[in-house]
């Protein structure tokens, strides 16, 4: 019974990275694409002998057994169940012609509300050796996240993280939306968590300085001294590294005696 490994879950093999939408580039939230090419069809629809001969013991009318070897098929590769109706019919039609169907019923996608359908999830879930999301797998992502959240700060970068950890732990994923919403939830914890460690290094003296740095200067540049130290430096000369106006020098006083107070604590 083979279990739903990486390679056959997400782009990172050489055969399910043509089959991901390029909506989502960055992301590894898998996602079928509308326009499949024939060799596509044939190394990731098809399906195995063992596969079909399980669909027979599942269900004998074939017209339920396509159905289960479209979800099995598209749960293979994507590693989350979507509904029928969102398959492309390129797909449906290749695994319904490869079970010698000479076309698709118009009903069809009545197996996405039917109780059949119910019956059939856990079924592959079993064949595949996949477990349910639940609490065990909330818990996992989460602390998955807030990790990867304290070595990196783009979303997109954790989610990748967070998706793989769930599928070396067998998990069923959850809905993009889900991903996403923790994923923002579990950075901003993590931050906010360096912010508090960061101000209680500082003493009162070097919070007044950082002030300094951001406060609304009064002339008429109208720019703070941390806008003027953001600014890129110029040749290194000694003539532009002199200061210019009284206000640069007291901006690179005090961005000093920040930067002092700052690495006393």
């Amino acid at each position: 019974m083979p279990a739903l490994t990486r390679s056959r879950r997400i782009s990172c093999s050489n055969s399910a990275k043509t089959a991901i939408h390029a909506h989502c580039p960055r992301n590894r939230v898998p996602r079928l694409k509308s326009n499949v090419t024939r060799r596509e069809l044939i190394d990731l629809y098809t399906p195995t002998e063992a596969e079909v001969e399980l669909a027979g013991r599942v269900s004998k009318d074939p017209s339920a057994k396509v159905p289960f070897l479209i979800l099995l098929k598209t749960f293979q590769l994507l590693g989350y169940f979507i509904a029928l109706r969102e398959v492309p019919r390129c797909i449906v039609e290749h695994i319904a012609n490869d079970q010698g169907m000479l076309f698709v019923p118009d009903n069809m996608e009545e197996y996405d509300e039917s109780g059949t359908r119910r019956r059939h999830v856990p079924i592959i879930r079993k064949y595949l050796r996949v477990k349910t999301f639940d609490e065990s797998g909330q818990a996992l992502l989460s602390t998955t996240i807030r990790r990867a959240a304290a070595r990196m700060e783009d979303l997109a970068d954790i989610i990748n993280i967070a998706i793989e950890e769930l599928i070396r732990h067998s998990f069923e994923l959850p809905g993009f939306t889900s991903l996403t919403k923790e994923a923002q939830r579990g950075r901003a914890e993590v931050n906010r968590a360096l912010y508090r460690q960061v101000y209680d290094a500082l003493t009162a003296e070097g919070r007044n300085a950082i002030d300094t740095l951001l406060a609304e200067p009064a002339s008429e540049s109208h720019q703070t001294r941390w806008n003027m130290l953001k600014q890129d430096a110029g040749s290194p000369t000694l003539t532009l590294w002199l200061p210019k106006t009284q206000c640069e020098l007291e901006t690179r006083k005090s961005c000093l005696h920040a930067d002092t107070l700052c690495r006393r604590n």
